[in-house]
C-alpha cells in the first residue's frame, strides 16, 4: 500500500466502520423518533415532575415568587434553578399551561448534545466518523430515549455543560476560554446539579496552567455564586431552601443498588469501554512524561478532560442515585461522558492504523479497532426496550380518551380539588395548592414541613375530588390515616379518583 493512497483508504475504512456501527443502532434511533414524537403531541402529563415544573412555570408567568418559604397552607416545590421555567414563561403566557414548548426545548437540547459530541470527538481525533458514531450511541441510550422530550431540565442543562467543555477544549490557551464560564453558568442555572463538566474543565485547565486555571475557577465561582447569593437574599433564603435544602433527603443502599444494577445490567459494555479509555488516557500521559515531554504537553491531550469529566460524573452520580426520590434520569450525567470517551477512543485506535507501514503492523494495530467495534456491537445486544426504564402511562389513543374523561370530571367537580397530576388542575383553571406530594411528604416525615393543615383538609373532606397516580398516594402516616378514613375510591384507571365518603 503506497503512502499516498494510505490516508484515503484509512478515511474510507473509518467511515465504513462508523456507519456500520450506526447501522446497528438504527432500531434504537427509530425508537427515539417514535417516543419523542409521541410525547411532543401528547397533551397530558407523562412524568410526575413535569406537572411540578409546569406549575412553577405557570406561577412565575403570573408574577408569583416560586421560591417563597412554604407554610402549612400550601406547598410550591420549584425544585430547580430558574432558566428552564423562564424559557417556558412566554409560551405559558401565550397559550396557557401546556407541555409542548418545554418538551420541544428538551428534544432540541437532546439533539444538540449529539451534535456537540460529534464536534468534540472531531476536535480530539480530527475525524468526523467517530463523532457521528458517538452521537448515534448517545441517541440510542434508553434513558435518553425516555427523557429526550420531557418537560424537564435534564437535557438543556447537560447541553449547556457539554457546550462549555467544547468551548474550553477549542480555546484552552486563549482569553476566549473564559467565555466557557457563561455556558457552565447557564448549565447550573438550568439545573443546580449540572456541574460535572464545569468541574472537569476547571481541573484540566489548572493542570495545564495553574494560574490560568485558577483564574478560570475563580471566575466560574463568581458567575455561579454571586447571582445565587443575590437571588437567595431577595427570596429571604427561599432559593437555597427549594434548590438545595429540600433535596437533602435520606440516602438508601437499596435504591442505590437497584439503580446501579439497572445501569450495569444494560450498559456494562459502554462503562467498561469508557473505563478502559480513561486508563489508556492516563497511561499515555505517564508514558509521555517518562519520555521527557513537558507536563503541559501530556495534559493537553483532549482525552484528559474527557476522562476527568467521566470520573467527576461517576463520583457525583454515585452520590445522587441512592437519594430518596432519585430516578434513572440521574444516570444521563454519567452516560454522556461515556459516549464521548467511546467516540474518542475509536479515533485513537484507528489513528494507529494510519501509521502502520506493513501488513504485520496493520494486523497488530487492527486489534484496537476490532476491540472497540466489538464493544459497540456488545452494547447494541445489551440494550433493553426503553419502555422498561419508565413505569408510567405511555401515550396512546385509549389513554388519551381516558385522560379526557378524567379532565371532564375535574371540570365538573365544584370546590377544592387535590391532584398529583398538576396539569389536570391547571388546564381546567384550578389552583394547585399542594404541587409535589413526594417532596412535601418527605419533608414532613423529616419534620421540615408542617403538613397539619393538609391533613386537616383531608379530615374535613374539603377536597371534593382527589386524584392520585397510585392507589395509596404519597402521604405521611397521619395523612394516610386521614385520607383512608374520609375518602373512598370512585374508580381507578390511569389516575386513581377518590371522593369524600358520604
Amino acid at each position: 500500500m503506497s503512502a499516498t493512497n494510505k490516508p484515503a483508504r484509512i478515511l474510507l475504512l473509518e467511515w465504513v466502520a462508523a456507519l456500520a456501527g450506526v447501522a446497528l443502532l438504527i432500531p434504537r434511533l427509530l425508537q427515539l423518533a417514535a417516543v419523542s414524537s409521541s410525547l411532543l403531541t401528547w397533551p397530558w402529563q407523562f412524568d410526575y415532575t413535569e406537572g411540578v415544573n409546569l406549575n412553577a412555570t405557570y406561577l412565575l408567568a403570573h408574577g408569583a415568587d416560586i421560591y417563597r418559604h412554604n407554610g402549612p397552607d400550601s406547598f410550591v416545590s420549584a425544585s430547580y434553578t430558574p432558566i428552564f421555567y423562564l424559557l417556558n414563561v412566554p409560551f405559558t403566557l401565550a397559550g396557557g399551561p401546556t407541555f409542548g414548548p418545554g418538551r420541544f426545548i428538551s428534544l432540541c437540547a437532546t439533539l444538540s448534545i449529539a451534535a456537540l459530541l460529534a464536534y468534540v470527538v472531531r476536535l480530539a481525533t480530527l475525524r468526523w466518523p467517530f463523532g457521528v458514531a458517538a452521537a448515534a450511541l448517545w441517541l440510542s441510550l434508553s434513558p435518553v430515549i425516555v427523557w429526550s422530550a420531557l418537560y424537564q431540565q435534564n437535557m438543556p442543562a447537560l447541553s449547556f455543560g457539554l457546550a462549555g467543555l467544547a468551548w474550553a477544549l477549542r480555546r484552552p490557551q486563549s482569553r476566549a476560554t473564559y467565555w466557557a464560564v457563561v455556558l457552565f453558568g447557564l448549565a447550573f442555572y438550568t439545573k443546580q446539579t449540572a456541574l460535572d463538566a464545569a468541574v472537569a474543565a476547571t481541573l484540566w485547565l489548572v493542570l495545564r496552567d495553574f494560574r490560568r486555571g485558577l483564574r478560570f475557577g475563580m471566575l466560574l465561582a463568581a458567575v455561579i455564586l454571586a447571582p445565587f447569593a443575590a437571588a437567595n437574599l431577595l427570596t429571604a433564603g427561599g432559593l437555597w431552601e427549594h434548590t438545595v435544602g429540600n433535596h437533602i433527603l435520606p440516602w438508601g443502599f437499596e435504591r442505590f443498588s437497584k439503580t446501579l444494577g439497572k445501569l450495569w445490567g444494560e450498559y456494562w459494555p459502554l462503562l467498561v469501554w469508557a473505563s478502559a479509555a480513561v486508563v489508556g488516557a492516563f497511561a499515555r500521559v505517564a508514558l509521555r512524561l517518562r519520555a521527557g515531554e513537558k507536563t503541559k504537553a501530556g495534559i493537553a491531550d483532549p482525552f484528559v478532560p474527557a476522562s476527568l469529566y467521566f470520573l467527576v460524573s461517576a463520583a457525583s452520580t454515585t452520590l445522587r442515585i441512592g437519594r430518596e426520590g432519585s430516578n434513572y434520569n440521574h444516570l444521563l450525567d454519567l452516560l454522556l461522558p461515556a459516549c464521548l470517551l467511546a467516540g474518542m477512543s475509536l479515533g485513537i485506535v484507528f489513528r494507529r492504523l494510519e501509521r502502520s507501514a506493513s501488513m504485520q503492523a496493520w494486523v497488530q494495530h487492527g486489534l484496537g479497532p476490532a476491540a472497540a467495534l466489538g464493544m459497540l456491537a456488545a452494547q447494541t445486544f445489551a440494550f433493553n426496550d426503553a419502555h422498561s426504564w419508565y413505569r408510567g402511562v405511555w401515550p396512546s389513543a385509549a389513554h388519551d380518551t381516558q385522560m379526557r374523561l378524567i379532565s371532564n370530571l375535574v371540570a365538573a367537580t365544584p370546590g377544592d380539588l387535590y391532584s398529583e397530576d398538576a396539569y389536570l388542575l391547571l388546564s381546567n383553571g384550578r389552583r394547585v395548592r399542594y404541587d409535589d406530594a413526594f417532596q412535601f411528604t418527605s419533608l414532613a416525615k423529616a419534620g421540615r414541613w408542617d403538613d397539619s393543615a393538609f391533613n386537616q383538609a383531608l379530615r374535613d373532606r374539603r377536597f371534593k375530588l382527589v386524584l392520585l397516580e397510585y392507589a395509596n398516594g404519597r402521604f405521611t402516616k397521619a395523612g394516610l390515616e386521614a385520607f383512608e378514613a374520609n375518602y373512598e375510591n370512585l374508580y381507578e384507571d390511569i389516575r386513581y379518583s377518590f371522593v369524600p365518603k358520604p
